[in-house]
């Protein structure tokens, strides 16, 4: 059978109708998780935490987290006032296995058991506020 160019050019765009249409079926089965479901209120409050960000870089000493035995310990700079925290710990592979904290009136050191988490990587955002003056970190934990 002999094809003319009517006929190739016909197919071809029957192909890229099919191609087409099929990217566009699977591009609608994807599943998309945001990261946060108020993402545009929390733009809007964003300046709050890069002034936040802005006075924990100009604390001498730096918020530390570790891992000792069982435990995940944070360690705030601030030493002899009542602080107050807000420890959002986020898993980026897995929405369901955040988890957030809240920690009222104690003094720099927070622990938190190991049995609370998944194995895995976390980011874990900590808000906190000291002598009426909040402070933002962002520190990335691997639980073994």
């Amino acid at each position: 059978m002999k094809w003319n160019w009517g006929t190739k050019i016909a197919l071809f765009y029957i192909t890229f109708v099919i191609f087409t249409l099929v990217m566009v079926v699977m591009a609608f089965q994807e599943d998309y998780e945001l990261v946060t479901e108020d993402y545009y209120e929390q733009e809007i409050k964003y300046q709050g935490k890069i002034d936040s960000k802005q006075r924990t870089k100009a604390l001498e000493n730096k918020l530390s987290v570790n891992i000792d035995a069982n435990e995940l310990n944070i360690l705030f700079p601030q030493k002899e006032v009542s602080l107050s925290a807000n420890i959002l710990c986020f898993r980026p592979s897995d929405e369901s296995k955040d988890l957030r904290i809240e920690f009222k009136e104690f003094t720099n050191r927070v622990s938190i058991p190991l049995n609370k988490f998944s194995k895995g990587k976390y980011l874990f955002k900590i808000d906190w506020i000291a002598n009426n003056k909040s402070f933002y970190s962002e520190e990335i934990v691997i639980i073994p």
